[in-house]
């Protein structure tokens, strides 16, 4: 296991995110900003598919991902390993 603190995404870069209230007690309902609304933080963003190169990840029998509606953010980051069949299976939310 390695723990990445990074926001999967398209591309690299940084992701306005919303929804955290460490406060509040809300822990998992973070998730990509409106362009319009106002963001509570911003996350370092990288491709899923240059994250797995970075860690030396070969192929992945299992990927499963549940990201509050940022789905296609992340399957865009890794267009390049499932055109290559890296990912044997996705389990989506």
């Amino acid at each position: 296991i390695h723990p990445v603190r990074a926001a999967a995404a398209a591309g690299p870069g940084e992701l306005r995110l919303t929804g955290f209230e460490e406060d509040g007690g809300n822990w998992g309902l973070t998730r990509v900003a409106d362009e319009a609304g106002p963001a509570g933080f911003t996350a370092r963003a990288t491709p899923l598919d240059a994250e797995l190169d970075r860690l030396g990840v070969g192929p992945v029998d299992l990927l499963k991902m549940d990201i509050e509606g940022a789905e296609d953010l992340a399957l865009e980051g890794m267009a390049a390993g499932l055109r290559a069949g890296r990912q044997a299976r996705l389990l989506v939310e």
